[in-house]
């Protein structure tokens, strides 16, 4: 994040807002990389966050105290909210709200995973995949293979998704003035940005 704000705020860093009716001045190949650099940070660190949230509460209270059980809860009600507070007031939209949606949804499956392998995987003697007591007496690997699978029929499902996409076309509009479709074109664009 200190990398995407660095490029928002030092002006060499991005390309110079577009004045008027004129046509954009694209970025440059070192704006696009700090960008995209950033960009990927970004995502490896939000991606490396979400699977240690739960390992990173669950350590922080003692299972055995009842007062302590029922702060469990409470603590990720909080995570969760701080980090919703914490964005832009530019990035509180429907597509915030639809992340976030995303992210407890991902939650609920997390949980229903766990349960279903749980379930699934105990033996008459009690032990199971991942035991509550010691992970070394379970087969936590087998729990990562699970996982591997799933990630990859989501992959192979992303690239049908992609395969079958169609791109909506675009619509340009002739003027009776201007037979120019690009001045059209910038005159609706800047309209759309004035709107927001």
């Amino acid at each position: 994040m200190t990398l995407l704000t660095i490029s928002a705020i030092i002006p060499t860093l991005r390309p110079p807002p577009c004045k008027g009716e004129e046509v954009c001045v694209v970025a440059d190949t070192a704006q696009l990389s700090i960008l995209y650099v950033a960009l990927l940070l970004g995502a490896l660190g939000s991606g490396g966050i979400r699977p240690c949230v739960v390992a990173f509460g669950a350590d922080q209270f003692d299972e055995s105290d009842p007062n302590q059980t029922t702060k469990t809860w409470n603590y990720f009600n909080w995570y969760y909210f701080c980090m919703g507070a914490a964005a832009p007031e530019s990035m509180r939209s429907t597509a915030t709200a639809l992340f976030w949606m995303a992210i407890s949804i991902g939650n609920y499956v997390s949980t229903l995973l766990v349960t279903l392998v749980h379930k699934f995987s105990a033996k008459p003697d009690g032990s199971n995949w991942l035991p509550d007591n010691n992970l070394n007496r379970g087969r936590l690997e087998y729990f990562y293979w699970l996982i591997t699978v799933l990630q990859a029929v989501n992959l192979v499902y992303y690239l049908w998704c992609a395969k079958i996409y169609t791109y909506k076309p675009v619509q340009v509009h002739h003027s009776k003035e201007d037979s120019s479709p690009v001045k059209e074109e910038l005159q609706l664009s800047n309209r759309s940005l004035v709107d927001e």
